[in-house]
């Protein structure tokens, strides 16, 4: 009889064990959601603070100007290529010796 007890013991406590595990388990699962969902919340936050200075009607006005930029610095890039050419830079010449 004894040692059907302690089988039975042994056996509720397994059990409980395995119970106290998954109740764990399920705490920390929900404990990390909780902490996703508040640094989703926390960074949508930053964003559409961030976002509203881009929700103007001027948007147009800005991305020309940027172009303008681009465009500028491009040109600046070829002409300074072309003069760079010019000076026989970027090209080979072979020197035969005597």
């Amino acid at each position: 009889m004894q040692t059907q007890g302690n089988i039975f013991n042994e056996m509720v406590m397994q059990e409980a064990i395995k119970e106290k595990t998954e109740m764990m388990q399920q705490e920390m699962m929900a404990a990390e959601n909780d902490m996703n969902t508040y640094q989703i919340q926390e960074k949508g936050q930053k964003y559409a603070d961030s976002d509203s200075d881009f929700n103007e009607d001027d948007d147009d006005e800005i991305l020309q100007g940027l172009r303008a930029q681009r465009m500028k610095e491009m040109k600046s890039i070829q002409k300074e290529e072309m003069e760079n050419q010019m000076k026989g830079h970027g090209t080979y010449c072979e020197i035969t010796e005597e």
